[in-house]
């Protein structure tokens, strides 16, 4: 449990004893987005949404060797140059 509880916090915030502070992922401060093609369907992103280090770091596939991983990556730079 406390390794798994280690893993979740290096990605969400700590909960905070203000009230006026509270961590962004449990009140609807963050958005889990994806990209879809023209048909409607999630294009590869190297992981699952709710995918845990190392994979959810962005660059994660920066150097990737295969085709799938240098396509994740390139989705992902795409969806962080629309976010920006």
């Amino acid at each position: 449990y406390t390794t798994l509880m280690n893993k979740v916090f290096q990605i969400w915030a700590r909960p905070k004893l203000d009230i006026l502070a509270p961590p962004p992922h449990s009140t609807g401060g963050a958005v889990d987005l994806t990209l879809i093609n023209s048909d409607g369907t999630a294009v590869e992103m190297g992981s699952s949404i709710d995918a845990m280090p190392p994979h959810c770091y962005p660059d994660h596939f920066e150097n990737a060797g295969d085709a799938i991983g240098k396509e994740a990556h390139q989705n992902r730079e795409l969806l962080r140059s629309v976010m920006e």
